[in-house]
């Protein structure tokens, strides 16, 4: 009986060691089908998107063509130099305090031993004298925008409702509106990703060194008509078709910062496309929010999140080129100023968040304290060129700032929208590279390995053209992949080394974009002819669009530095240029993402061909 009672336990012991390792194969493969699934949701969203796209991929887009625009922004980090969190000096020995990722710790995935750092930004790559093995990251600070029409699926959002007073037609208090849905076959749509920083936020992001992407999709609804009709008193006119609301009080027109804030607490609860303006035919001149058309899309000024709000001599203005993502050349070490709606935010203290500096440019945000009381996103800006944005989490404090796009979050009191614009979580990679038909492909000798300019390799190769034999061109590439290799490599050896540009593709933007910044942020532009004819002078010399002025002023081009004059309104006076004055045949996104449970990492890739059949 004894022999019995151990055969049973034994036999009883298999199956439930059986069972549980059946259990747990099934919840991985469940998890892994999950993310599978979501990931194929994803991709197959922005394949959509990118179909649709209205504007054709080529420089100087006329805003009376109605075309809408493309544009990319490209961020520091790359595939092999991937994060903040990875950049630590292979020499030093791994210190948990500062500030990197640590295996052991981190869930990131990496091929490193416990205790070391993941330095995924430096890869042993043809003997060069760099760290150790690669991780799972990528890049991630990429910022996809660009409008797009589907008639067959058309794009649903929110629009104000009970935000007019059914008597006199007159404007309810902002704080009290709400919401109905609509939909419109147009719409700005912005794909981006945020990485989860390595301080507590309060619950409101999720492990560091992870990324996360959103979509917001904003709908194109000119026609909008909420006739705003008892602003018509002292002598203006009633509101017209497309004013989504009147800035009530604001009637400076120096007031830039509050009419900005006013704009964000309204995207943050509706997803209209809009821009703000100072209309003189409203209650004798006042700002407002006015709803975009496909002309006013072409303009930079009037994207989503374009603010380009600069201070400067104790001037604050809206400032070409309107930058939507930039770690900027010249801020002070001083705190983010903030300002909010104070028709849904309630009185708080002034957020303390200081740019922590990398050399004389802002490598990211620090906060020292979130101040509270803010019901919804306020507008923050710097005194100098960098942008920047914060987030607040339920108890309206401030959790969270960068230079690049926030998500959606609290737009009132017990009012939330996170999450409505979350594409992917727990993702490791977001990167959105162009076609560079001029980029070189080599093979480097001895190894007889074949790299193009996305991989670390290439800048090896391309440093020592005498060992390197090139195969062919084309490939996709990160925007102004010379200088971002060049600028690796100068962190790796501490030379000054120089990789000159291939292809305009490969290069910085052109100067007269004023898109160029010291963090080496990279703008792709379809750009708008308009800024040669606004009556603005961009290009600061004096002139006053001088490229379209019917006069044969200096140009840019010179002969040993006298200026030469090569007809009427040529193209070297005219005061901006689009950062990459050449077509864009076609982009690439690669979306790569964790699933913990499984411990699988998937990626899917997306491309879109822009050349005319």
């Amino acid at each position: 009986m004894l022999i019995a009672v151990a055969l049973t336990l034994v036999l009883m012991g298999t199956v439930a060691s059986i069972f549980a390792s059946v259990s747990g194969s099934i919840a991985n493969r469940r998890s892994a089908i999950e993310m599978n699934t979501q990931l194929a949701h994803v991709r197959n969203v922005l394949a959509s998107d990118l179909r649709g796209a209205t504007c054709t991929t080529l420089p100087w887009q006329r805003p009376e063509a109605s075309q809408g625009y493309l544009e990319i922004v490209e961020g520091l980090y790359c595939d092999f130099y991937p994060s903040a969190l990875t950049d630590e000096d292979p020499n030093n020995i791994a210190d948990p305090g500062n500030g990197e990722l640590v295996v052991g710790s981190s869930t990131v995935p990496t091929g490193l031993q416990p205790g070391s750092e993941i330095r995924g930004g430096y890869v042993q790559n043809f003997g060069e004298p760099t760290a150790t093995a690669s991780n799972g990251l990528g890049d991630y600070d990429d910022i996809l925008a660009f409008t797009s029409r589907n008639e067959s699926e058309p794009f649903v959002g929110r629009v104000p409702q009970g935000n007019v007073d059914a008597n006199n037609r007159s404007q309810v208090d902002f704080g009290g509106w709400g919401y109905n849905t609509l939909q419109s076959p147009l719409a700005e749509v912005v794909w981006f990703a945020v990485e989860n920083p390595p301080y507590d936020t309060g619950g409101l992001m999720g492990e560091a060194g992870f990324r996360t992407v959103y979509r917001r999709a904003l709908l194109v609804a000119p026609w909008l008509d909420y006739g705003y009709s008892d602003f018509s008193a002292n002598g203006g006119t009633a509101s017209r078709p497309g004013v989504l609301r009147i800035l009530d009080g604001q009637n400076d027109p120096n007031e830039i910062d509050e009419a900005a804030a006013a704009l964000v607490a309204f995207q943050e609860r509706y997803d209209i496309s809009a821009h703000v303006e100072f209309d003189l035919t409203i209650g004798g001149g006042t700002w407002v929010i006015k709803a975009n058309t496909l002309a006013d899309l072409t303009k930079r000024e009037h994207r989503y999140e374009h603010h380009g709000h600069v201070v400067s001599g104790g001037n604050d203005g809206k400032t070409f080129p309107f930058n939507m993502m930039s770690a900027g050349t010249n801020v002070p070490a001083s705190a983010i100023t903030i300002v909010a709606d104070d028709t849904v935010s309630l009185p708080g203290t002034d957020a303390n968040i200081v740019p922590l500096r990398d050399g004389q440019t802002v490598q990211q945000f620090t906060i020292r304290n979130g101040g509270k009381g803010y019901v919804g996103r306020p507008f923050a800006h710097t005194q100098g060129d960098a942008t920047a944005r914060v987030m607040v989490d339920e108890g309206g404090v401030i959790r969270y700032a960068t230079t690049g796009l926030v998500p959606m979050g609290q737009v009132g009191p017990r009012q939330s929208r996170r999450g409505e614009d979350l594409m992917l979580s727990q993702a490791l990679a977001f990167d959105v590279q162009v076609y560079d038909p001029e980029a070189p492909v080599f093979v480097y000798d001895p190894t007889g390995t074949t790299v193009s300019p996305s991989d670390a390799g290439w800048r090896i190769a391309a440093l020592n053209l005498n060992r390197a034999t090139q195969v062919s061109s084309g490939a996709y590439v990160d925007l102004g992949y010379a200088p971002l290799h060049a600028n690796i490599a100068r962190r790796l050896t501490g030379n000054n080394v120089s990789i000159p540009a291939i292809s305009i593709l490969s290069g910085l933007p052109n100067s007269r974009s004023k898109l160029g910044d010291g963090r080496l942020t990279r703008v792709y532009d379809t750009w708008s002819l308009h800024y040669e004819n606004n009556g603005i002078d961009e290009d600061g010399d004096g002139l006053v669009d001088e490229g379209t002025n019917g006069f044969d002023d200096p140009g840019s081009y010179s002969d040993n530095g006298n200026p030469l004059r090569l007809g009427v309104d040529d193209r070297g006076e005219y005061e901006t240029a689009p950062p990459y004055n050449t077509p864009l045949r076609a982009v690439q996104v690669r979306l790569r993402v964790y699933e913990p449970d499984s411990g699988q990492i998937r990626e899917v890739t997306v491309r879109q061909h822009f050349v005319p059949e």
